[in-house]
Formats: structure tokens, sequence, C-alpha cells
């Protein structure tokens, strides 16, 4: 099983768990694969940790800790999951650089309202077909859809993709495999500005390979050049290019849909880090994410959806995670 719980709910993972059990009970041999340490520890009776297409060690879960395996994953001893927050608290009367009023879809999503402040990340969370990405797909106009879009505080119109970048809007989405990345061409990370870096017909290639090669040092992307194929990297790697794409050109709103799916350990710090550092110098940010830990620990404020809609939007240090699932199952 390689990663089974990426797309499930907490609850269907829960199903999943006993269902693994029973196939243990009958004598079924198991492989299970998985990013997510809670869940190693909690069905496996051996781990064997992976590293750079080498096997480091095998344990025993009862022999190890989830603190061990993380820095035989990583190759060095982390002693915090999310690395703390730069920057001081977003200012509340700030005008928001995006606001939505009431924004709907039929079948998708219907009266969604909520802003985001410079320096603010704003989470979402919801069950798997709660209607999180596609908010976000409307907002980047890749669907079309009804209400307004506000910019630092102007109507915004945004009917496509290109007008959502030319005003501002990065938007890391979900499945980078099929609307991320272009996984048979090499590491090229200034697709989406190759409008705004280059004048007239003619694409300025040695500026080209400078910016890719500066931003694969700044994320610490794994390549053996900058001329590798995309398709053949890590998951973890095909992610920080995704991500430093955007980054080429600073971006006033920040949109990130799972950004952390099927990526190792180390390579979710260095997102969460590049998420900071972007809060910290102004960018608004809209994170949305299944992990709820990840997106408690990250957030200011979090959207939680339901059906379609939002539920409420809470601060997130004034409700504990019972709290936040309740919201989003609808149960008590």
């Amino acid at each position: 099983m390689d990663e089974p719980t990426s797309s499930l709910s907490d609850g269907e993972a829960a199903i999943l768990f006993g269902i693994i059990d029973r196939l243990k009970a009958r004598g079924c041999a198991l492989v299970y694969i998985s990013h997510r340490m809670d869940e190693i520890m909690g069905v496996s009776d051996d781990i064997t940790v992976l590293r750079d297409g080498s096997c480091i060690a095998t344990h025993q879960r009862a022999n190890t800790t989830i603190a061990q395996l993380i820095a035989q994953m990583v190759g060095r001893e982390m002693k915090h999951v999310f690395p703390p927050r730069l920057g001081g608290s977003p200012d509340p009367g700030a005008v928001p650089l995006l606001e939505v009023r009431h924004l709907n879809r039929p079948g998708q999503f219907a009266d969604i309202s909520f802003s985001v402040r410079p320096g603010e990340v704003l989470g979402f969370f919801g069950l798997v077909g709660s209607g999180r990405s596609d908010v976000m797909k409307g907002i980047f106009g890749l669907t079309r859809c009804e209400g307004d879009i506000l910019l630092a505080g102007k109507p915004a119109t945004i009917r496509s993709p290109g007008q959502a970048i030319a005003q501002g809007i990065a938007f890391v989405t979900e499945n980078r495999k099929e609307e991320g990345l272009v996984l048979s061409h090499d590491v090229n990370l200034n697709l989406q500005h190759i409008a705004f870096q280059h004048a007239g017909p003619l694409i300025n290639r040695r500026r080209e390979r400078q910016t890719t090669r500066e931003a694969i040092r700044r994320m610490k992307i794994r390549v053996s050049s900058p001329y590798q194929r995309a398709g053949t990297l890590s998951g973890g790697n095909q992610q920080k290019i995704v991500l430093a794409k955007w980054l080429q050109k600073t971006p006033r709103v920040l949109i990130l849909d799972e950004p952390t799916r099927g990526v190792d350990v180390g390579a979710k710090y260095e997102i969460y880090q590049a998420v900071s550092q972007l809060a910290a110098q102004g960018t608004a940010i809209v994170f949305i994410s299944s992990e709820l830990p990840e997106v408690m620990a990250l957030s200011d404020r979090l959207v939680v959806m339901r059906a379609k809609r939002i539920v409420d939007i809470y601060p997130c240090a004034q409700l504990t995670p019972a709290q936040f699932i309740s919201a989003a199952t609808g149960v008590a």
C-alpha cells in the first residue's frame, strides 16, 4: 500500500486500518508506505527507513521512536517538526490583500466569504469533497464563478489564470503531476513568468539558467543538473519545483493546496520554512491541508468547510483538534 491515506479523511483512514488488522490476522503480509509517522507507528511491526534510494536501517516498532526515524529519514536530527514563525502577527487593521465575497459555483461551493491580510496564513480545513480546492480554482480563474473578489481593497476581474498571475496571485495545485509540472520537461522554473522576464520575442537563455540555478539552491532541490527531467525526481523535489516556480516573482497572494501531500519529513520542513519567510515578507497565504496538526501549526486563523460551505473561521489558538474535527464533520 503506497500512501493509501493521502486522499482519505480521518474516518476513512480508520476504516482502512481496521481492514489492515483483519488482513494481518488472516496471515497476509503487507508493505505499508507512508510519510505520516503516526500511521507508520500505528500499523507496522517492522519499519525500514529509505533515503536517497538506499536502505538506511530496519527497526522493530517497539525499539524505535518517531524522532529516531525522522533523523534517519532526513540525515540529521530535527528538534522541531514545524519551524518557528518569522516576524510578528499580522496587523488586524490592515487592508486585506485578498477578499472574497459571496462566491458561488452551483454544485461545487456556495456563499464563500473570507479575507486574508498581509503576512497572514489563513488555513482551510475540511473533509475530502468539502469544496476547498474548487473554491481556490474559482479564485484563480480556472473555473467561472459568481461573486466578488477584491485585491488590496479594489475589485478584481479574474476570468483566467493569466489574469490572476498578472495581478499577483500564485496557485500551487494539489495535483502536481497533472496540473503543476511538465514531467517530460527538464527542471525549468520559468514557465509561469516567461512573459514577465523576457522582453521581445526571444527567450533569454542565460537569465533562464541563472534563475533556475538560484531557485534550486534556495529551495534545496536535489537534482543532478538543471536539465534533469522533472518526472525522474522524488515527490518532495517535484513539489519544491512547483513551489519554486511561483516564487521566481514574489506573489502578493499565494494559494497552497495540499503542498506537502506525499512529501517526506525533510522536504515538508523546507516548505514550511518557505511559507514562514513569505508571510514575514508580507505575502497573504491561503494554506489548504487535510492534516489538521499541520494546518493548525502554520495558520493564524482556520476556515472550516463542510458540504461545500464555510462553517466558520476560527483563531487557531482558541480551539482544540477535536473541536475542529467536530466542525468539519458536523458530529459532536
